[in-house]
């Protein structure tokens, strides 16, 4: 069963879902004007770049976004377009936009640039015959048919379908009509898209933020069994943040006392499997295989929370046994199940060593920012730090509710200052020191 915790306040709304009391996906969406994965804009043309084969477009955001071209799409300069962003922009590069509008549901995703019906793989050949002859397209509009789609029938299918084209009308309504440029669907950001992407029975969804509720159980209805609940802290009360400060180890404990080691290079990330204190098997061999099994189970998880991406290299323990190997491939693809960038998962070279692929993606930005003097290039961020600040004040102030704010800086050995120095290490100086006790005061 899985449970959905999320927090929303004003710079950050972040979500956490746990299967088996076990941290299985993390999502979180800054609450600032920068262009947002998903989101459609209505922008206007302002410099076409023939030799890059695309646009920048102003869709009222600080930065320009970058709209490919391809050889069948003409604009001129001045021409307002409502387009999606593709990818977030990232340090100095612009976001990324596109043309083709992905309009998603729970059971279908509507597109604009393929007027054509596409089917899930795993779908079989009669379901999709079957809703060949119930769904009509509508003009200028294509489908994909989700897998999850096989749940329900095809007349919920088509009311969702309808839904979505009245979605897609509306925006081009306002890129013909509208005199303004800026966001004009956001598709209920991230919460929308989790609602939407999970998947299994859910257990609880806890939220602190009554609109979020609102908007959760009417989404919800009809759709998902499951108990909606509000609560304050909801972050801290749960352990969540714990668990996430976790993944900034680079080892990580299996059930048996083996260990996996994630390292970043320049290329790549390399994954070492090690038996290391698991003495739990009668031979050499079953304990490897052991520790394997379980590596190959927990990678997964820890590619998709820390957002590894690129090329992934995984050393296991050697073995030489094929059936054996092909378990732990087998193992690794059912990790990758339900990963919505579906990495590829590759066989075992002539060196025992198995390549993974997954699409680039934005890292933890609001957890982790970049820093070339620390050893993996990335300390905490100045964000996450705040957040563990409230957090750290909110906990001291349930335990003595009448400690004032600048007894919880000075108190030496259980000084706030101490906490964050265990947190930040070298990164603790002097000037910091003085952030921090200008947030207290104003907190």
């Amino acid at each position: 069963m899985k449970k959905i915790f999320i927090e929303r306040d004003a710079f950050l709304l972040r979500t956490a879902v746990y299967e088996d009391n076990i941290l299985n996906d993390i999502y979180f969406e800054k609450q600032d004007d920068k262009p947002k994965e998903g989101y459609i804009y209505i922008g206007e043309v302002k410099n076409i770049l023939p030799s890059l084969k695309g646009a920048f477009l102003d869709i009222g955001s600080e930065k320009n976004v970058f709209l490919y071209l391809d050889g069948n799409i003409k604009i001129k300069k001045g021409n307002r377009l409502a387009v999606q962003i593709i990818k977030e922009e990232e340090g100095e590069k612009s976001a990324k936009s596109s043309l083709n509008l992905l309009l998603p549901g729970r059971y279908i995703m509507l597109q604009t640039l393929k007027e054509e019906m596409e089917f899930s793989k795993k779908l079989t050949e009669d379901f999709k015959e079957n809703i060949r002859h119930e769904i009509e397209l509508y003009n200028n509009t294509g489908v994909i048919i989700r897998s999850n789609s096989i749940e329900v029938s095809a007349d919920e299918i088509k009311n969702e379908y309808d839904c979505l084209y009245q979605i897609y009308s509306n925006i081009k309504r306002k890129e013909d009509y509208s005199s303004s440029l800026g966001l004009i669907y956001d598709f209920n950001g991230i919460l929308g898209k989790l609602l939407r992407d999970i998947s299994g029975s859910i257990e609880t969804i806890t939220v602190n933020d009554i609109k979020d509720r609102c908007f959760i159980e009417d989404y919800i209805k009809g759709k998902i069994n499951t108990e909606v609940k509000s609560e304050e802290n909801v972050f801290l009360n749960h352990g969540i943040e714990e668990d996430i400060k976790e993944l900034r180890k680079r080892r990580v404990i299996l059930p048996s006392k083996g260990n996996i080691i994630i390292e970043k290079t320049e290329a790549m990330y390399v994954i070492d499997v090690n038996s290391s204190k698991n003495t739990s098997e009668s031979s050499i061999d079953k304990t490897a295989f052991k520790t394997n099994i379980e590596a190959a189970a927990e990678i997964p998880r820890q590619i998709r929370l820390r957002g590894l991406s690129g090329i992934i290299i995984i050393d296991f323990i050697d073995l030489k046994d094929r059936n054996k190997k092909k378990e732990l491939l087998d193992m690794l693809k059912l990790g990758f199940k339900e990963d919505r960038l579906k990495p590829s998962v590759y066989p075992f070279t002539e060196l025992n060593l198995v390549q993974i692929t997954r699409k680039k993606v934005t890292p933890l930005s609001y957890y982790l920012e970049g820093d070339p003097g620390c050893r993996d290039g990335k300390r905490l961020s100045s964000l996450y730090i705040s957040i563990l600040i409230k957090e750290k004040v909110h906990m001291e102030k349930i335990e003595n509710p009448v400690i004032e704010v600048n007894n919880i800086y000075k108190n030496e050995e259980n000084s706030l200052l101490y906490y964050l120095a265990g947190l930040i290490g070298e990164n603790f100086t002097l000037l910091f020191k003085e952030q921090a006790q200008d947030f207290l005061i104003k907190h």
